[in-house]
């Protein structure tokens, strides 16, 4: 069945419960005009008008509606928790991992479940959470058949079956109250009009005798889109009328940050963020075409969202709006951009202008003083500058002294702007900022932040800083990338580069062991090549010690950049995981004719066959078995002429080792986001890759390990962080140690 034929199906369906909801009531009136044809015909036509206004969604420039029985996803809702004490550590780091669990309440209970309960429900959400949606779909599910009604069916081209969740015999009145920014606030007469424009005759009568028998369920959306100037009026008039006809049902709407309370005999409840399987329910239905089902656009969609690379996509998603944005973006071309700095930007543009145009919802002046790329550098500013400090939370005196500030010293800003009025319209318009918890402030998504502090240091002279501080610090791993992602990445990439070789530069250890390299690795001309072998090379001091450094893989950051400038460098089998006797062989025989050795492989060989275990391995006791295995490595070592005091690193050197290779694999991801990147400026990096260049270094040394301490105190996901934690001596003789190169 096609879908208009399903849409013109369901209009029935729902015409024919709509003539049975109401033709016991109107029947008592007895009067001329009320006969069965006349409203059998009046509800086809209501029907068909719901169907048509608030069947479907058609948001951010889709070519055509989508049905809500194909796409809506059930919401949940948690009771409202913004004025609420709250763990502020807990939130924090609830923030900090992305984790869905914004709220101290639970999971929720599902949203249709509450509606059927509450006869007075008022619904908060964020901006673009679901709360209109939400709202018309409640009408739609009390315009469908009963369970258990002879006419309960399924339509072809939709996902459930055509029974109406909604229990409560009412009759559903959809009403925007931003209607009444242009006319006379008189809920009654607006509730006429909607049957008035069906052809019924004597409305007025209908309507009043439907909610003196209490048959009205009144959807009334959208309490923060009510101009300010009549506000006031708008909730006495819903009050007061939810109070004269207390028999029937009320569902009103408001963004969260602008509600203060106005129903207090209604139940207020907030929505929540869409979970997994709420957002895996979302994709299946927007993707549920049979070309779609075909191409198994669906499951494609949903690994790339959940795959490691997206995880802040995914945040994203977890809001219906950006959601249905991300489903257009892929639908376009069945992929995500591999610029996500791109992505965001948009994500971001929907929230600051695209969302609110569509809604006509800018009620405030202020969208008029201050002009989206000035707002893009305030709140630029804010978030960098926060980020930095590793804050998250802020307070509502924080916020407004800031603004204040950037407001005082920016030339071309507003003087008369009030600052508090500015965060007031930022969170309720927009919904950058969202009250966590009470005078707890932050962004609406950690990736937001990210974004806009990439945003800041995109900018002349900043770039420098920002590698300088943070290139090791692993919490900065995504403003790099997003950073990347912008105009001038080959800036960004060859500052990276530098700072590495400040890196080994100033760790003694380190430059040993590149310097090593050097030695060993020839140029060929095969620049990616050679970059791949001497990353290798320079990995294995790290090797076959996992019983050393308490079983983890100290080569695996290695093992990633490698793989990230080579995926089949490890697919050969030619490279050993276990280290033995033949294993050795065999990989010597395989990378050997490509390294300039001190000695030739065959005398390497011949040391190995030399080594006789006193039983086989598989029968050695563990620490047999090890000791063993560093003879092999030992002699490995020696024919590659590699120093013994690097033979064997500590935990502290392998560390540093670790950070470069970090630092190294981070400059690769950041070239694989670049919006553009000349092969011959990439050529140029890969040649850096594993190398160092004394002539360049000199007079840029700086007291690394002083300013590792500071990085580490502030910085707890930092590699400087990790270094300083790496021994149990005293902090001070460690770090005087690394500055001596003892």
């Amino acid at each position: 069945m096609s879908l208009d034929n399903a849409q013109e199906e369901l209009s029935t369906k729902a015409a024919s419960t709509g003539f049975q909801l109401v033709w016991g009531v109107i029947s008592k009136l007895s009067k001329k005009g009320w006969d069965r044809a006349t409203l059998t015909h009046v509800m086809r036509r209501y029907a068909e008008q719901y169907v048509l206004r608030h069947g479907s969604i058609k948001v951010l420039g889709m070519n055509s509606p989508i049905p809500l029985l194909t796409i809506y996803t059930a919401v949940k809702v948690v009771p409202p928790w913004r004025d609420a004490y709250r763990d502020l550590d807990g939130l924090k780091d609830s923030l900090k991992n992305r984790e869905l669990a914004y709220t101290p309440n639970g999971k929720g209970e599902p949203g249709m479940l509450v509606a059927n309960r509450e006869c007075r429900l008022n619904v908060l959400g964020a901006p673009g959470a679901g709360k209109s949606t939400f709202l018309k779909r409640v009408g739609l599910e009390a315009l469908l058949p009963r369970t258990g009604w002879e006419n309960s069916s399924n339509i072809a081209g939709c996902s459930t079956p055509v029974v109406g969740d909604y229990t409560p015999e009412c009759f559903p009145v959809y009403i925007e109250l931003r209607r009444f920014k242009h006319e006379p606030i008189d809920i009654h007469r607006a509730l006429v009009q909607e049957f008035d424009a069906c052809g019924l005759p004597e409305a007025n009568a209908f309507i009043t005798i439907c909610l003196s028998e209490g048959r009205l369920l009144l959807l009334f959306d959208g309490v923060d889109e009510v101009p300010t100037d009549k506000l006031d009026s708008v909730i006495q008039h819903v009050t007061d009328f939810a109070d004269k006809h207390t028999n029937n049902r009320f569902i009103t709407s408001c963004r969260t940050a602008f509600y203060k309370t106005f129903f207090r005999k209604f139940v207020d409840v907030e929505l929540t963020a869409f979970d997994d399987r709420q957002i895996e329910r979302f994709v299946s239905g927007w993707f549920g075409s049979n070309l779609d089902r075909e191409n198994r656009s669906a499951e494609t969609f949903i690994s790339l969202l959940f795959s490691k690379e997206h995880r802040a996509t995914l945040e994203l998603a977890r809001t219906p709006l950006l959601l249905t944005f991300l489903c257009l973006v892929y639908d376009a071309s069945q992929k995500f951009p591999v610029n996500r700095s791109s992505l965001y930007r948009r994500a971001l543009m929907i929230l600051m202008e695209r969302w609110a145009a569509e809604k006509r919802v800018h009620n405030s002046p202020i969208s008029a003083e201050l002009h989206t790329e000035l707002e893009m550098e305030l709140l630029s500013e804010i978030a960098a500058k926060a980020y930095a400090k590793d804050q998250i939370l802020f307070s509502q005196k924080e916020l407004v002294d800031q603004i204040t500030n950037f407001m005082r010293e920016t030339l071309n800003a507003p003087r008369t702007l009030d600052a508090k009025r500015l965060l007031e319209a930022i969170e309720v318009q927009q919904g950058l900022f969202v009250e966590r918890a009470a005078d707890a402030y932050s962004f609406s998504h950690l990736t937001v932040q990210e974004y806009l502090t990439a945003e800041y240091f995109h900018t002349p002279g900043k770039t420098a800083q920002l590698v300088e501080e943070y290139l090791f610090d692993q919490k900065w791993r995504e403003v790099f990338l997003l950073s990347a992602g912008m105009p001038g990445a080959d800036e960004l990439l060859f500052s990276m580069l530098k700072e590495c070789d400040l890196f080994i530069a100033e760790m003694p250890r380190v430059l040993r062991c590149v310097q090593w390299v050097g030695k060993i690795v020839p140029v060929t001309g095969r620049v990616l090549e050679d970059a791949v072998l001497r990353i290798f090379i320079l990995s294995l001091p790290l090797r076959f010690k996992r019983l050393e450094f308490h079983q983890e893989r100290v080569e695996s950051l290695a093992d990633d950049l490698i793989t990230a400038l080579n995926p089949d460098f490890f697919r050969t089998g030619k490279v050993p995981t276990k280290w033995g006797i033949k294993s050795a062989q065999k990989w010597l025989q395989y990378i050997g004719p490509s390294l300039s050795l001190p000695c030739t492989v065959e005398t390497i060989i011949e040391n190995l066959r030399r080594l006789s275990p006193s039983r086989p391995l598989d029968q050695m006791a563990p620490g047999s078995r090890h000791a063993f295995k560093r003879e092999v490595s030992k002699v490995v070592y020696q024919g590659f002429g590699l120093d013994e005091d690097l033979q064997n690193l500590s935990r502290v050197r392998a560390i540093e080792l670790q950070t470069l290779f970090y630092g190294y694999k981070l400059i690769v991801d950041c070239k694989n986001a670049a919006l553009r990147l000349s092969s011959a400026k990439w050529e140029e990096a890969c040649k850096r890759i594993g190398t160092i260049d004394p002539i360049a270094l000199r007079g840029q040394k700086r007291e690394r390990p002083r300013k590792f301490m500071s990085t580490a105190r502030k910085h707890p996901n930092s590699w400087a962080a990790t270094l300083r934690q790496a021994s149990t001596k005293p902090v001070r003789e460690q770090w005087s140690q690394i500055s001596e190169g003892s």
